[in-house]
Formats: structure tokens, C-alpha cells, sequence
């Protein structure tokens, strides 16, 4: 694997909890999911943090509650640690 990529911020987003259903590699800031990724707008419901540090905000444009998350695996966005809504994330923002 080429040097840059083994720095590239990644998380992943599933439709379903527990990883299932579709998914979606975000590799950058997206301040709108319905507009770039319509399918996760308010649908996310389980995630993958590889690299990085990400903010995951309720609405666009980095609005709204927002959670802080750091790489590890989220089966349920609903349940500890994260406790937010479920279905409820719209932005994501890459922190470091």
C-alpha cells in the first residue's frame, strides 16, 4: 500500500446496525450527506472508524449535536458509546 494512502483518514458507514446492508467509504469532510451521499442522509445506523478522528454532526453543514469518534468499531450508533439517534447523522467532518 502506497505511503499516502496509509495516512488517509477513512470511515465507513453502514445503513444497518451491526455493519449490514450497504455501505459507504468516506474519505474526506461531507458537509452534506444528502446531497453527496444520499443513501446515508439520516440513515446511518452502524460504523467503521479506520484512521482518524472524525465529528459526526445530527445536521449539515456541521450543525446540530455532534460526537466526536475515534478509530474503532460502532455495531449500533443508538447504543453506548456514542448514544446518539438513530438514523440521525448528516455531516461528518475529518478532525485529525
Amino acid at each position: 500500500m502506497p505511503e499516502a494512502d496509509q495516512a488517509r483518514p477513512e470511515i465507513i458507514l453502514f445503513e444497518h446496525a451491526h455493519f449490514h446492508g450497504a455501505h459507504k467509504h468516506i474519505f474526506k469532510d461531507v458537509p452534506d450527506l444528502g446531497e453527496t451521499h444520499s443513501q446515508f442522509d439520516e440513515k446511518t445506523s452502524s460504523i467503521v472508524v479506520v484512521k482518524g478522528t472524525w465529528a459526526l454532526y445530527k445536521d449539515k453543514n456541521y450543525r446540530g449535536t455532534k460526537k466526536d469518534v475515534r478509530p474503532d468499531l460502532y455495531p449500533d450508533v443508538g447504543a453506548d458509546p456514542l448514544n446518539l439517534d438513530n438514523d440521525s447523522i448528516s455531516s461528518l467532518k475529518f478532525l485529525s
